[in-house]
């Protein structure tokens, strides 16, 4: 009789630690899990923030490129803000970019060349006195570098879209 009760004990604690054993590393790895759900989320957030600013930037400086804006304030409107939006994107996805640091930073010395040359397009009474004589007559900052533009445009997308459907994820594309 006191056979079985031990038995019964020993079976039911047991239970009871082989329950609470599998409950904690179920417990770790959902914690692991959500942590690295959010960290992943946070990173194509970023990475996806940086596509999106990256094609904006680059189409409005194609159009003011070619139909330069009209006043100082249609410019910042048009065009500072588009540049300015990709700088703040690549600031924050700068940690989660890895390869694709060297385009990017491409991209950002491309625009910045394209959005100077837009600006000097203005007509010379929005330009502050300041800038006029210093940048105006030199041809090579004042006419948009459209091969460097471009090159530097398509290098930008062709990583980040890598980052963003990494070929690891193309079984999960197909449903045939």
């Amino acid at each position: 009789m006191q056979i079985g009760m031990i038995t019964g004990a020993c079976t039911t604690f047991a239970g009871v630690a082989i329950t609470s054993i599998v409950q904690l590393i179920r417990t770790k790895s959902e914690e692991k899990r959500a942590y690295a759900a959010q960290l992943l989320g946070r990173k194509l957030d970023a990475l996806s923030t940086l596509y999106d600013a990256l094609v904006h930037c680059h189409s409005a400086l194609n159009f003011y490129g070619n139909c330069p804006p009209h006043t100082h304030d249609e410019y910042r409107q048009k065009v500072e803000s588009k540049v300015e939006s990709f700088r703040r994107a690549w600031a924050l996805a700068f940690i989660y970019l890895g390869k694709c640091k060297e385009a990017t930073s491409k991209a950002i010395g491309a625009f910045n060349q394209a959005s100077m040359a837009v600006f000097l397009h203005l007509p010379q009474e929005e330009i502050p006195k300041v800038l006029k004589g210093s940048y105006a007559d030199l041809k090579g900052v004042r006419e948009v570098d459209w091969k460097g533009l471009s090159e530097a445009y398509q290098a930008g997308v062709a990583c980040l879209e890598k980052m963003l459907n990494p070929k690891s994820l193309e079984r999960f594309s197909s449903f045939d």
